[in-house]
């Protein structure tokens, strides 16, 4: 019985440091790292001398009732096994102004088997819940996705390849919701209970709306050259609009202001508790390193030194990519471009037009902008 309870207790303690807390721990190998940029303006923007986080993805911010910042992702780090028989909590952060404490948030949807790129909203969570294990949601195309939150549980809507909802309630009362959907953004509005489609967002992805001086503004991530970094745009869709918008995306962040990081994904923004104020920017690096089997197999850079394509692979659009309409005598249009890789602006009148070119900052910060 002794032998039996000592397997037991070295069982349960396997694996106990919970991954919120090992996120916490300096990693030198991880291939994702999560850094804070502060700002007094959001016009300059200092990157924290060391990162927030390690191995943690799909960044989703609140703001809590004390000012402290509650961030949730996805952590990339092997959960305790028992955890498969109780079922998958939200993890993520907790930022006070002065230090970050890990947060584990046990679930509650007995709907769903995950909760991916979770968002904190109104004192609960939405997230995707994808039917299948098969790579990136967002690239699923035959089965659909659903998109719920809890509590209590509740499905929204459900397409194929959305990803990355992020939710917020305007001053109106009315309900909006941003999601990634096929390389851009598709805005959701509520009426009945559920979401319905109200316009194609073109020129970035993985949204994040919020407030800023009263006003909507949309915060994504876009394919600027080589780099995939933080952009921001006013929303300001006109009522009479139909099909797709096009924001006047600017860059959040000079290169300079990188330090050299080789991407600034899923970027969210609030203003900081800290006690100087101001504002702090959160995103993920994507450390790229194509001799590392774990990149070839998660990172498209590594695929294709080119343009993160096999060449097994279809052309696929990267984000902000425009489809132009069929031309005389073609069955359908043509292959879209890729606009994810070096120079892609200056090679490609399409790119041209889809990059966040339109605003004095932009082309002030973006080489190929600078002769527009």
């Amino acid at each position: 019985m002794r032998a039996v309870r000592s397997v037991l207790v070295s069982g349960l303690l396997w694996g106990c440091q919970d991954p919120s807390e090992a996120v916490l721990v300096e990693d030198p190998d991880a291939l994702r790292v999560v850094w804070a940029y502060t700002s007094a303006d959001r016009e300059t923007w200092t990157r924290q001398p060391s990162p927030v986080a390690y191995n943690m993805s799909s960044l989703g911010l609140s703001v809590e009732a004390d000012g402290a910042l509650l961030v949730t992702g996805v952590v990339e780090v092997e959960p305790p096994p028992w955890e498969w028989l109780i079922g998958p909590p939200i993890r993520g952060l907790r930022y006070d102004g002065q230090s970050w404490s890990p947060v584990r948030i046990p679930g509650a949807d007995p709907s769903s088997v995950s909760h991916i790129d979770p968002q904190p909203f109104e004192g609960g969570y939405w997230y995707i819940a994808p039917q299948t294990s098969d790579g990136d949601p967002a690239l699923v195309r035959d089965v659909a996705t659903p998109l719920r939150s809890f509590p209590p549980a509740t499905e929204w809507f459900a397409r194929p390849g959305i990803a990355d909802p992020s939710p917020i309630r305007l001053p109106d009362g009315s309900l909006q919701v941003f999601v990634t959907y096929n390389g851009n953004i598709l805005h959701l509005t509520e009426a009945g209970g559920k979401l319905h489609d109200r316009i194609g967002v073109l020129g970035a992805n993985v949204p994040f709306p919020l407030l800023i001086d009263g006003e909507l503004h949309l915060l994504a991530q876009a394919a600027l050259g080589r780099y995939r970094e933080p952009v921001l745009a006013r929303y300001a869709v006109s009522p009479m609009a139909e099909e797709h918008y096009t924001p006047e995306w600017a860059p959040v962040l000079t290169r300079e202001e990188q330090q050299g990081q080789e991407s600034c994904t899923s970027p969210v923004m609030a203003p900081s508790p800290a006690p100087e104020g101001g504002w702090i920017l959160l995103c993920v690096e994507e450390r790229i390193d194509c001799s590392d089997p774990r990149s070839q197999e998660q990172l498209a850079h590594c695929r294709e030194p080119d343009n993160g394509l096999t060449p097994e692979e279809p052309t696929r659009p990267g984000p902000g990519a425009v489809e132009p309409p069929p031309g005389p005598g073609e069955k359908g249009p043509p292959q879209p471009v890729d606009c994810d890789y070096p120079n892609a602006a200056e090679a490609d009148a399409r790119c041209r037009e889809a990059s966040p070119c339109t605003t004095p900052e932009a082309r002030q910060k973006l080489p190929h902008c600078r002769d527009q």
